[in-house]
């Protein structure tokens, strides 16, 4: 059978440790010199970074402002001796050097720092590092992430759309999509564009840039009532205008502007305005996202084989065949938008569920070991392509519709896909469509991790007999071991080396968002993280002797999302499962006494 298991927002708690507008688009000699680091935590950038024995830490800053030449050295022990020679800035979004630290005994922070200068400016910015001996699966994922945003944040070209700062992937196929995938990753793993923390961190320009960028190339349209609703029934008034939002480039279709609308959806900035484009500027992202989401209401197919689902363009939808390939984009981006605040008209999940169940996407009759599985698309037979990537993906649209929950009288089809799943884990269904992999697939990892993680509650492991498969756990494990180190131009990427990763789509900057996002636990909203500490970490058992007593800290912890705040902290001292103190106090020290 299958399991599941509830979100839980504080979990066990793991041992360790404006800018104005103007300011990024001028390039003044007269302002003056920073440095900045790269955060871990915008919120509190005193949280240190982390590394592990024998891998190699890369340290990131950028520098704004000053004249002529500038130069940079890092002090990796922050014992105020300089490790690097004098490194002549040629990239102001690049001040980065990498150092492996000696292997420690015990886990340590080392406050390294950086020491910018010009002719006439010195200035100085710490960059803590916490260095584990025993790197737990937590904290090399983190390390990666940490690492892949970095390489992300470099394959950026930035520029001017008039006075406005932009910037886009460095990939010239589909850029407005890959550009907002990017800030998608920065925006999960808690980089929120925030301009109260321009001077904090280096991403809130990034994420802020993209975000002109994508706002900069969306056109509009004109839609009406269709077969089985109106589009824009319930939407907002500011809303109801019998338009939608769409990127106005030839090539792009319902894959680009769903990743469009779900970066948006991750922005965690609702009421923000955009400050560009024809059809944006002046209009907060929640009303250019409710836009985007009245064309995927207004292009969902009326008729034939494909109603209920979308075909790749909105042009003669009424006689197309709906598709799993781009679907599961378009449910991601669907449910990020109502997690956003926007409104998805009731007779658009009704017609999904039509879809579901009478187009023959999933299987229903076992012919290879694959009842359960779902099609590429509804035209084809039950022999043509399908694969266990498409069938994460359907699971998707099925807890958008409900059937995820086990009382739904459609609970059944659910399980099939998940049985199909776990059933064929290390096996390919169908073996003449190449992609038909698992682990060894970023976009397999990626669309199984998002059929997990938006059933309710999240699925912890596919289980096939008495095996289970621990998604996350096996996923992150070949993501790290398979992430490029030691390297100068893709150091903290993954590349397209594997043969299960060839597809023309993905390329180099998708497969390395794709794979930070499958090790965020959060698709759209940053998650709070827990940061704990003990002192001692050994003691002589006694209580009467006060020999025997830990005093435990988490005042470090923190949510990723700036709008949120972290209610309660609880501990499990034997990690049994069981918590045995809590607290809403983020100061509160708990002790414990070991006789």
């Amino acid at each position: 059978m299958y399991a599941k298991k509830k979100l839980v927002l504080f979990s066990q708690i793991f041992l360790s440790v404006l800018i104005a507008l103007g300011i990024w688009a001028q390039e003044i000699n007269a302002q003056s010199l920073s440095v900045i680091t790269v955060p871990y935590n915008q919120k509190n950038p005193s949280i240190p970074h982390y590394a592990y024995n024998g891998h190699q830490t890369t340290f990131k800053a950028i520098c704004r402002g000053g004249s002529g030449t500038i130069k940079y050295q890092w002090d990796f022990n922050g014992d105020g001796t300089y490790d690097t020679a004098e490194i002549t800035v040629t990239d102001k979004y690049n001040l980065s050097a990498t150092y492996t630290y000696p292997n420690q005994s015990t886990t340590i922070i080392f406050a390294a720092k950086i020491k910018v200068w010009s002719t006439t400016e010195t200035v100085y910015a710490s960059y803590p590092v916490c260095v584990f001996p025993d790197a737990t699966r937590d904290v090399k994922v983190n390390v990666a992430c940490d690492d892949g945003l970095w390489w992300l944040h470099n394959y950026l070209t930035r520029a001017l759309q008039g006075t406005v700062p932009v910037a886009n992937s460095k990939n010239t196929d589909r850029t407005p999509a890959r550009t907002a995938a990017i800030a998608w990753a920065m925006q999960v793993q808690g980089h929120i564009a925030d301009e109260t923390k321009t001077d904090i961190d280096p991403y809130v320009e990034d994420v802020q840039r993209c975000l002109n960028y994508v706002f900069y190339r969306l056109n509009t349209g004109t839609i009406n009532n269709q077969t089985y609703g109106d589009p824009e029934n319930g939407v907002p008034a500011a809303n109801d205008n019998n338009l939608y939002l769409k990127l106005n480039d030839a090539t792009s279709n319902n894959y680009d502007n769903s990743i469009v609308l779900a970066t948006i959806a991750s922005s965690g900035l609702p009421d923000k305005t955009a400050v560009i484009g024809t059809y944006t500027t002046g209009k907060t992202y929640k009303w250019i996202a409710q836009e985007m989401v009245d064309r995927l209401a207004w292009g969902q197919i009326d008729s034939t084989v494909g109603r209920g689902g979308w075909a790749y363009n909105l042009a003669n939808n009424a006689g197309d065949s709906g598709y799993s390939s781009l679907g599961l984009w378009v449910y991601l981006a669907l449910e990020g938008a109502i997690e956003f605040g926007c409104h998805v008209p009731t007779f658009v999940k009704t017609e999904l569920e039509y879809f579901l169940k009478n187009s023959g996407i999933q299987k229903t009759v076992n012919t290879n070991n694959d009842i359960g599985v779902f099609k590429y698309n509804t035209a084809q037979a039950d022999t043509g392509r399908r694969n266990k990537q498409l069938t994460g993906g359907g699971m998707i649209a099925m807890n958008l519709v409900g059937w995820g929950a086990t009382a739904d009288p459609d609970h059944a089809k659910w399980v099939a896909a998940y049985d199909c799943i776990a059933r064929n884990w290390n096996t390919q269904i169908y073996t003449k469509w190449a992609i038909d992999y698992n682990i060894e697939k970023a976009y397999a990892r990626y669309s199984i991790m998002k059929g997990a993680r938006t059933s309710s509650p999240e699925i912890e492991y596919f289980q096939y007999g008495a095996t289970k498969y621990y998604w996350y756990d096996l996923y992150s494990d070949y993501i790290v071991n398979y992430q490029t180190v030691n390297t100068t131009t893709n150091n903290g990427s993954w590349l397209q080396t594997d043969t299960a990763d060839t597809d023309n789509y993905l390329k180099q900057d998708m497969i390395t968002v794709m794979n930070v996002l499958t090790m965020t636990k959060a698709l759209f909203d940053p998650t709070p993280e827990a940061l704990a500490s003990a002192a001692p970490l050994s003691v002589i058992e006694g209580c009467s002797t006060g020999q025997g007593e830990v005093t435990f800290y988490h005042s470090q912890s923190f949510h990723g999302n700036p709008d949120r705040q972290i209610v309660l902290y609880e501990w499990d001292y034997q990690s049994d499962g069981t918590y045995d103190y809590s607290t809403s106090d983020p100061n509160f020290t708990p002790r414990l006494c070991h006789n």
